[in-house]
Formats: structure tokens, sequence, C-alpha cells
């Protein structure tokens, strides 16, 4: 059977991060991506669409029925295009490829399991856009994540 990770992040207003966090995220691991849009308003739902389209991300157009609703959506379509694990991220984060897949890698070897990384390290306070944490991910050594927030 072939690995393939879906990304999900849910998206409430936040095209700006997705561009700023989720591109570099995305361009860094073979991962499908699924961005599932929280209805917010419509300039938002246009922007998720024209911002999806460049960066060939799957997009999941929902009514806003909740956070945990637009996981699940987001996972149902990563698991109809085949994938076999589920990695969720906020639209904040900015995480290497290598943590993604760690995670994954962590996952399969250990089915029916849930995984996160644990903030090992934090250096700023939070919130802040210097906010840097590092992540400790699927076995030793350390891969390092932080949260940001556009401009």
């Amino acid at each position: 059977m072939s690995h393939r990770t879906v990304l999900v992040v849910v998206s409430f207003g936040s095209h700006a991060l997705l561009e700023l966090n989720l591109a570099a995220t995305a361009a860094a691991t073979d991962a499908t991506v699924v961005v599932v849009d929280n209805f917010s308003d419509e300039r938002e739902r246009s922007a998720i669409r024209i911002l999806a389209a460049e960066h060939g991300w799957q997009l999941v157009e929902a009514p806003n029925d909740g956070f945990g609703a637009g996981v699940n959506a987001g996972a149902r379509q990563g698991i109809a295009m085949g994938c076999d694990v589920v990695v969720v991220l906020n639209p904040d984060l900015e995480v290497t490829g290598s943590t993604v897949d760690a995670l994954a890698a962590h996952v399969r070897s250990a089915l029916r399991t849930a995984v996160s990384p644990v903030i090992v390290r934090p250096t700023a306070e939070r919130g802040s856009p210097e906010a840097r944490s590092t992540f400790a991910a699927g076995g030793p050594g350390r891969t390092e994540a932080r949260r940001t927030s556009p401009g």
C-alpha cells in the first residue's frame, strides 16, 4: 500500500496566515493539502479559492459548523483521496516538512494512534509575532515549528 499523508487546515478568515505558513509547510513535504474554509464572508472565501488554486490545494467550502466539523470534513476528503494519515494543522503554525513526516511515520508505526508534537522550549510570550517553540516529534531529535502572525 502506498502511504499518503493529508494536511488538514481549517480556516476561518485566515487566508493571510495560510499564505504565510501553510505554503512553506506544504512545499516541504509530499503531503496532500486540504483546506476547509469555514465561511466567514465572501471576500475571504474568494481569497481562499484563489490561494488554493495557486498552490494546488484541495478546498472544501463549509458553512462553518465549527472547528471539529471542519476537521472531519477535511479528513473525509483526504481519506477519499487515498490518504492513510491525517495531520491537522492550525493556520498560524509554521511547521517543517520533517516534522510532518515524523508525525505521520509514528502514526503508521502504531496504527489507531493520535500523536502531537510536544512543546519543549517556548521562547516568547504567547500570541507574540516572535513566538517560537521547539517541538519533539516522532522519536529522537528535535524538529522546529513556530506560530506566526501576518505582518
